[in-house]
């Protein structure tokens, strides 16, 4: 009469994966070499020990650890987990070296807004050239046009563009822009 199944599981050395298979014709001690169905490399499975002690959990048998290979010495673990400590300080600081170095670059390309708009006072602090532009609201569209290639009707706070060349009004000015107008208009 063939012996009744007595399903077990062992942990594969490799993956850690659950190999569960019927242990029920082991001998006492006995291990064997099988695939693991998870990571396909070979591993031992064998029949845990019973003990007269009840097991908090029979699904977590582990193989039995046979003598300890050579270990490296204390100082050679200790150098690798300086290398590893090491490596990730490295990436670590690189990342956050990039990232303010990128900070800066994007900062220094912004353009100069640490001068409030006050008054009459111009926008920024460079003499307004007739090559400067200007954004000119028009429509609900916006268009840059070069302050000496126009002329300004100013009403109230907003100034009217219109191009010199052909007289045709192109759209309005106000706020910041239109300080930009006055300061050109006014010779700075």
């Amino acid at each position: 009469m063939p012996n009744e199944p007595q399903f077990v599981t062992c942990h594969c050395q490799h993956c850690d994966g659950h190999i569960e298979f019927d242990g029920s014709d082991f001998q006492k001690g006995e291990t064997r070499s099988v695939e693991c169905p998870f990571c396909k490399l070979e591993t031992k499975i064998f029949m845990p020990v019973q003990s007269n002690e009840p097991k908090p959990s029979p699904i977590a048998a582990t193989p039995p650890k046979p003598n300890p290979p050579a270990t490296k010495s204390s100082s050679s673990q200790k150098e690798l987990f300086s290398i590893k400590i090491t490596s990730r300080s490295a990436a670590v600081f690189f990342a956050i070296t990039t990232f303010c170095l990128a900070s800066i670059l994007v900062w220094e390309h912004l353009p100069n807004r640490s001068n409030p708009v006050s008054g009459n006072q111009p926008v920024s602090q460079h003499k307004i050239l007739g090559s400067d532009t200007i954004a000119v609201w028009w429509g609900g569209d916006i268009n840059r046009v070069r302050l000496d290639e126009a002329n300004f009707e100013r009403n109230g706070g907003v100034f009217y563009v219109r191009l010199k060349n052909t007289g045709r009004l192109v759209g309005q000015v106000s706020g910041a822009e239109a300080e930009k107008v006055q300061a050109y208009l006014s010779g700075n």
